[in-house]
This record gives structure tokens, C-alpha cells and sequence, in this order.
């Protein structure tokens, strides 16, 4: 076999492995023989990729992930170009800008590089390369999801979740959010554009939600499982995100080169996770500050309310028996001898007692407590009993005078 023949793949692992062994048989032959088995290398993942979307576009195939194994052979070209200091970068810049090429190899090329300068961080090649594509590489729904990709990159002045959304709306079509890696993507997007809001759409996490999961269950990869948590994080569901994300960092592969700056993100997703849930635990805690004041405030406006009717009460009632008081004095003053005189102001006094206890058992709060105080009837008692002794004082006077009761 010439080791320009595309290899034959299997499964996923063929083309991460057997890719990069090919850029390797084919690093010393002729730069022309080079570029046409990189062609050929870029147009059989084409192919296989859309093979399985065509796939999956049949009916009774409108759910569930679709095989995407053949971005892994995209990903082990942007690791060669990234590890190995090879011409590779050159020959890809070459095909994709030689409108004479094969518009698959050219659209996977772009998809290479756009992978290679977004792992280095390089943004301003990033920014370059998808300004910079011509009209032909621009039609293809690649473009498009690379072009998202980049608009929710960290960079200064082109961050826009909000934009990237839109383009999956509008450009891509809603089959591509079912390839794994495409996935990743998308649904990262809807977590950044949450998270920037604080706008929780919940019809979107919920299908981002199910998106996730089902990647996850074609394969465990670690950054699907920091995203989920993402997703809970912005649902409100703060444990449920922490947990998720502690379960990247299991599944991280130690061997990786960037192991250390993965673990350092997803450390940092928990740290941002556990400040959001703080924060809404504090803020539960300030609302329910603030109803059990709003009550406060109402309750002590409900007793300033009604101790001026208590109060107005009072004062009327007072006036009465004053001017019932005085009247009956002046009416009596000059009729009624002593002896008269002090049996009704012990009847009168009896009924002010009465009559103070019944205003007391009229206003008092239902809501007081009256331990270590006297009963509400005492007052009534008490006065009742003075006007007994007043009646019974003036029945015993007038029977040890005259013998009779009367």
C-alpha cells in the first residue's frame, strides 16, 4: 500500500491515531504530493461527516446524536500543526486560499485552522482567518459554526454571545446541534449568553440540557460534563452544577499537555457556581428580611391606627362621666344632706369603676398577652361591688334609724 493512500477508519480512535500517523508517512515527499494527500485526507472526512448528517436526516432518525468521529481526524490536524513544527500550517493555508481546490478540502482546511488558532488563543489569526474567507468557504454551514465559535471567543471586541445565538437560529441548521462536538459548542453559547444576561431562558436550557446529555451518552467527554453543570448552574440548580463539574475533572485525562489549565478552569467554574448560589442564598434571606419588615411596618401602622380610635374613645368617654359626674353634684349639692350625699358618690364612683372596666374589656388587644396582670374583669367587679355597698350603706342606714329598709 502507498503510504499516500487514505487510510481506512473504523471508529473514532482510527481517526485521531491513524490520521496523525499519515501526516507523518507524508512530511518527506513532494510538496505537491503533499497538498493532493491532505486534499484527499480532508475531503474523506467531509464526506464522512455528511454521510452521517444524510444519515440522520432520514425519518424516524430526528432525534439522538449523529457519529461525528470524523472531527476527530479535524482535531489530530490541528494537534499535528500545533506539536510537530512541520509545514503542515502552510500546506492547509495553501489549500484553503487555491480556489482551484476541491471546496470540501478547502472548507475542512479553514475548520483545521480555526481549530489550531482558537486552542493556542490566537484570536487575532482566528479573527483573520474567519474575516477572511471568501464567498465559496462562507456558504458552507462549517463557516457558519466556526464564525459562532469565534464570536464567543474572550477577545476584546468581537465577544458576542448574544450574536452567536443568532447564527444558530438563522444559519445552522438545527440538525448540526446533534453532532457531539457541534454540541459543545452551541449549548456552551447558551450558557454564556445566560450567564451575561442573567436572563434564564428556560426553554433554551432545557434543550441545551438535552442536548448535553445525550452527547454524553455517545461518549464522556470532560468538557461536556463542565458545560452541564454550567446549564444547572444558570437553572439555579447550584449543587447539581458543582457536582457536575467535579465530574470533569475525574474524567480529564492527566496526560494531556494543557491537564493543569483544564483543571484550573473547571476549578474555577466551581469557585463562580458557589458564589452564584451564595449569592441567591443571601438574597432569599433579604427577601424574607424584608416581607417579615414590610409586616412589621404594617402591623405597627395597624396599632398607631387604632390607639388614636382608642384614644379618641377615651377621651369621650372621660368627658362623659366627668360632665355626669359635675352634673349630678350641682343637682344634688343643695337637696341631699351628708348622709344622702355619700351613698350616692360611693354608688357613683362604683359605676365609674364599672364603667372603666367595661371600656378596658372593649379596647384591649386580643392579641396581648396578660400574664402578670390583673383580669380583664376585675375592674367591673370591683365596681359592682362599691354600688353594692353603696345601696346596701343606704338600706342599713335607714333601718337602724327607723327601722325599716326603705
Amino acid at each position: 500500500m502507498s503510504e499516500l493512500t487514505i487510510p481506512e477508519f473504523k471508529c473514532r480512535k482510527d481517526y485521531k491515531e491513524e490520521t496523525k500517523s499519515f501526516l507523518s508517512k507524508i512530511k518527506c515527499v513532494g510538496e505537491v504530493e503533499r497538498r493532493n494527500a491532505i486534499i484527499n485526507l480532508l475531503v474523506k472526512f467531509y464526506d464522512d461527516l455528511r454521510d452521517n448528517v444524510s444519515n440522520a436526516e432520514q425519518p424516524g432518525s430526528e432525534t439522538g446524536t449523529i457519529n461525528d468521529d470524523a472531527i476527530e481526524g479535524i482535531l489530530a490536524i490541528a494537534d499535528t500543526c500545533i506539536k510537530e513544527d512541520t509545514n503542515l500550517e502552510k500546506d492547509l493555508i495553501a489549500i484553503l486560499q487555491d480556489k482551484e481546490n476541491n471546496i470540501k478540502a478547502r472548507v475542512n482546511a479553514f475548520y483545521s485552522l480555526c481549530t489550531k488558532y482558537r486552542r493556542l488563543k490566537d484570536f487575532i489569526h482566528f479573527r483573520e482567518l474567519v474575516h477572511g474567507a471568501d464567498g465559496e468557504v462562507r456558504e458552507d454551514v462549517i463557516y457558519n459554526i466556526m464564525y459562532a465559535y469565534f464570536l464567543i471567543q474572550e477577545t476584546a471586541d468581537d465577544f458576542d454571545p448574544n450574536k452567536a445565538l443568532n447564527y444558530w437560529n438563522k444559519m445552522i441548521p438545527s440538525i448540526y446541534k446533534r453532532l457531539p462536538a457541534f454540541t459543545q459548542i452551541y449549548t456552551e453559547t447558551v450558557v454564556l449568553q445566560c450567564e451575561n444576561t442573567d436572563k434564564k431562558d428556560t426553554p433554551l436550557l432545557d434543550e441545551a440540557e438535552n442536548l448535553i446529555n445525550d452527547a454524553i451518552k455517545m461518549r464522556k467527554y470532560p468538557k461536556f460534563y463542565s458545560t452541564l453543570g454550567r446549564i444547572f448552574c444558570c437553572m439555579g440548580k447550584f449543587d447539581d452544577g458543582i457536582v457536575e463539574v467535579r465530574r470533569a475533572i475525574e474524567f480529564e485525562e492527566s496526560d494531556r499537555k494543557d491537564y493543569m489549565s483544564r483543571i484550573s478552569e473547571y476549578q474555577y467554574i466551581i469557585s463562580c457556581i458557589q458564589r452564584k448560589k451564595d449569592e441567591a442564598k443571601m438574597k432569599a434571606q433579604a427577601e424574607v428580611i424584608q416581607a417579615q419588615m414590610k409586616d412589621q411596618a404594617e402591623k405597627i401602622q395597624r396599632e398607631l391606627e387604632k390607639s388614636k380610635t382608642d384614644y379618641a374613645s377615651i377621651l369621650g368617654f372621660i368627658s362623659g362621666i366627668m360632665a355626669l359626674i359635675i352634673g349630678t353634684i350641682d343637682v344634688s349639692r343643695h337637696q341631699m344632706s351628708l348622709k344622702d350625699s355619700l351613698p350616692l358618690l360611693m354608688g357613683i364612683a362604683g359605676m365609674i369603676i364599672v364603667s372603666f372596666g367595661s371600656m378596658n374589656l372593649m379596647l384591649v388587644r386580643r392579641d396581648e398577652k396578660r400574664d402578670n396582670k390583673y383580669s380583664d374583669w376585675t375592674l367591673i367587679m370591683i365596681g359592682g361591688s362599691v354600688f353594692v355597698l353603696s345601696v346596701i350603706g343606704r338600706l342599713l342606714y335607714n333601718y337602724l334609724k327607723t327601722g325599716k329598709l326603705i
